[in-house]
């Protein structure tokens, strides 16, 4: 069975924008293939695009439903923002779809006004609470690269068993990288902060970055999405990742990032490999005037591993060079 809904429209101008949804299947469990939170994160789109497709040719055990433009209007623009000023009442008012979902909740629960951005998460909200999980995608939109991972938030208002739920799901996906974080990070406002207060686990993938969106990563991200689908039972014996291996391998869990920038400007290259375990003092990269001079070693002052690389290239004073995937201890 597979069927259209839309949760809800709003009509801005001469234009309709359409919250949808594409359902496949019916029963338990219920996943949720969330995409387009962001609008210029179009790799996390066409993986949720690319998802109707294989989906429509599964025969599920359950369900699976998939939004891949979760903020129409971001995703219309190809903007990260609901734009300003279309769609919004005063340049004050929180566009980023991602940090609207505390709002949504206070919404839901006390009849709250809303801004329009805040309207779509509320939507979205009241209807991603029914689901069993959810399965965030993103991707990066800085330059240069960053390691696959999925990731799930913590707290202390969660229960247990969300938590070691998200835990395992997480590590079903056979990424390399797993981060695990507090409400705090990035906010206590995202879908992943606020739905597992409602008993609902939330994983969220990041892979890749820029526009270096190649087709590597494309089945990457598929392949890691497709694995959790297989350890809920929707399709797949549970066991073993999409490609048919066994799922053994052990992740690198980190807990949060650290950013590095340059002091310079002038043409970086790196001396380590993103993924590659770092140590507080190792040289990261170089930087070079125009005469190949060497204007900077950039150094970590963190234990960690390459979370993120910029491309070689040309570097202005301030830019971000690399983020670096840290345990808790190097949070404080």
């Amino acid at each position: 069975m597979v069927y259209e809904e839309v949760l809800k429209s709003f009509f801005v101008g001469e234009e309709v924008f359409d919250v949808e949804k594409t359902v496949f299947g019916s029963g338990s469990p219920v996943c949720t293939i969330l995409a387009g939170v962001h609008g210029d994160e179009v790799l996390g789109r066409n993986v949720a695009e690319r998802f109707i497709d294989i989906l429509d040719d599964k025969e599920l055990k359950g369900s699976v439903q998939v939004i891949t433009r979760a903020n129409p209007f971001a995703c219309s623009s190809d903007t990260r923002l609901t734009p300003w000023p279309k769609f919004e009442r005063n340049e004050g008012e929180v566009r980023d779809l991602n940090r609207c979902f505390k709002a949504a909740k206070e919404g839901i629960e006390n009849s709250r006004s809303l801004n329009i951005t805040q309207l779509v998460a509320k939507s979205l909200l009241e209807d991603l609470k029914n689901s069993d999980v959810v399965l965030d995608l993103h991707n990066a939109t800085s330059g240069g690269k960053k390691v696959a991972q999925a990731r799930y938030k913590v707290s202390k208002d969660f229960s247990s068993k969300v938590v070691e739920v998200m835990e395992r799901l997480a590590r079903s996906t056979v990424s390399d990288f797993i981060m695990e974080s507090d409400t705090g990070f990035v906010g206590g406002s995202t879908v992943s902060s606020i739905l597992p207060l409602y008993k609902v686990p939330v994983i969220t993938f990041e892979v890749a970055g820029g526009s270096t969106h190649i087709e590597e990563d494309f089945f990457e991200y598929i392949k890691l999405v497709e694995n959790v689908l297989v350890e809920l039972g929707i399709f797949g014996d549970g066991k073993k990742s999409s490609d048919g291996h066994e799922k053994t391998n052990e992740p690198t869990v980190f807990h949060g990032i650290r950013s590095m920038y340059s002091g310079s400007f002038g043409y970086f290259k790196p001396t380590k490999s993103l993924g590659e375990i770092v140590e507080k003092g190792d040289v990261v990269g170089k930087i070079f005037d125009r005469k190949g001079a060497v204007l900077e070693k950039v150094t970590t002052s963190f234990n960690g591993f390459i979370e993120s690389l910029c491309d070689e290239g040309v570097l202005n004073e301030g830019n971000r060079i690399a983020n670096i995937g840290v345990s808790k201890k190097d949070l404080k």
